[in-house]
């Protein structure tokens, strides 16, 4: 039939064709400074991780650049231009329908006064605007490990815990080495998150926020106490012993912890 001889006729040719421009997914990368401005005529590398797969081209006045991408996966978007610093090993995304980034360039001028900002800003205690400089330095930098670890001190410092938890793990998402930071970091918040939750009477929500505390922080005694009084106001006193016990093995002067931890020893000898 005739649509049959179509179809064949349409197979054949996306076979032969290859990965031709039907198989292809658009990528428009529009680059801008940090204020949004157009770059045109920057040196713009989209690289794909198999041997070959580079795509070069130049931005236009509107400081756009089209590519077709074939392959899907991550690809490294690498751009130069004289006067900026350049950006590379930007992580992009391809897979089946069209893709828009918008990577920004900044001076070396420009950078070094948000530094300077930044510094300053922390020397004053002024966490919140340490913050809102480094959250502008990351709109250029969206991979750079370092300004989110930056980031999530300065929310930690203003006791802004969710935040800074949400920080701290990009940060060591794009660097491992500030693993041992977010440790530290989701510890404290989810420690913070399960005493209110106890204040709230919300126990189960303690017990998870307290035991999410614990696998960050084994060393962390408060949240090991903080576990057992979730278990113990569920009634789960076997659990709440082996808690207690360990926040006793970790911080053993805290009388309080041995008071629960009396309490606890009766509670299930009597059952």
């Amino acid at each position: 039939m005739i649509w049959k001889k179509y179809l064949g006729s349409l197979l054949l040719a996306l076979l032969l064709g290859g990965p031709g421009s039907l198989l292809a997914t658009k990528v428009k990368i529009r680059i801008t400074d940090h204020e949004g401005q157009a770059i045109a005529g920057a040196e713009t590398r989209l690289v794909g991780s198999q041997p070959g797969e580079e795509l070069f081209g130049l931005s236009s006045d509107v400081g756009e650049v089209e590519f077709e991408v074939t392959l899907p996966g991550t690809h490294k978007l690498m751009i130069r231009k004289p006067g900026f610093l350049p950006l590379v090993s930007s992580d992009v995304q391809v897979g089946d329908t069209a893709v828009s980034v918008e990577p920004r360039l900044v001076t070396k001028t420009v950078l070094d006064k948000w530094a300077k900002d930044a510094e300053e800003a922390v020397k004053k205690k002024k966490y919140k605007e340490a913050a809102e400089v480094y959250r502008q330095v990351l709109v250029c930098f969206p991979q750079d490990a370092g300004f989110w670890a930056n980031l999530a001190t300065s929310y930690r410092m203003d006791n802004d815990m969710d935040k800074a938890m949400e920080a701290i793990e990009k940060a060591a998402r794009y660097d491992p080495q500030f693993q041992g930071l977010e440790k530290e970091i989701v510890g404290i918040a989810t420690h913070e998150a399960g005493k209110r939750y106890l204040a709230q009477k919300e126990f189960s929500k303690a017990l998870a926020s307290f035991s999410r505390s614990v696998k960050a922080d084994p060393t962390y005694a408060p949240a090991f106490y903080g576990l057992a009084l979730s278990y113990a106001n569920q009634g789960m006193y076997p659990q709440a012993l082996e808690s207690v016990q360990k926040a006793i093995e970790l911080a053993p002067n805290e009388s309080q912890y041995k008071s629960i931890e009396e309490k606890l020893k009766q509670a299930v000898g009597s059952k």
